[in-house]
């Protein structure tokens, strides 16, 4: 007698192997999907609050002075207010508008430029004229976190410290 096909208990065997493989399967894709958008969120606020800083360093460099009057020092939301040796950009200004929670920067009065991207909301910006002999110094401290999609079910922050010293 010649027997073909699979019997039940084979069948049985064979449909739950599948389904553990495809659980499995399923459970990693969704694992990898999460971690990848934890990356991304961590990564965006990294790199736009080193961008921030970078910038205000770079004008911070270029300023002939601080401009003590203009600015707003020990309290949240400060404002840097630096004297440049061009008319152009002179004075220049950084602030925080609290409205959207976008750093920007005004330059000689004229319309602000932000300084992050619109993904990222700075909830702190405070500046500390530290005093001493010589050239003015500056602590800035940013609280930057990841605000473009407020159900996203991971949030990050970063709060950073930092000193400015001008060189002139």
């Amino acid at each position: 007698m010649n027997k073909q096909g699979f019997t039940l208990v084979e069948l049985l065997i064979y449909v739950s192997i599948v389904g553990l493989v495809s659980v499995s399967l399923v459970n990693f894709v969704t694992t990898v999907s999460q971690i990848r958008s934890k990356n991304a969120v961590v990564i965006e606020v990294h790199e736009n609050v080193r961008a921030a800083v970078d910038i205000m360093s770079d004008y911070v460099r270029r300023a002939s002075a601080l401009d003590v009057s203009g600015s707003t020092f020990g309290t949240d939301p400060g404002v840097l207010s630096l004297n440049m040796s061009s008319t152009t950009i002179d004075p220049t200004q950084f602030f925080l508008n609290y409205d959207n929670g976008q750093l920007q920067v005004s330059q000689a009065g004229a319309g602000t430029t932000s300084i992050v991207s619109d993904e990222i909301r700075i909830s702190n910006f405070t500046l500390t004229n530290i005093p001493g002999r010589g050239k003015a110094r500056i602590r800035v401290e940013i609280t930057a976190e990841y605000a473009k999609d407020p159900t996203i079910e991971y949030q990050y922050s970063q709060s950073i410290t930092t000193t400015f010293r001008l060189r002139r």
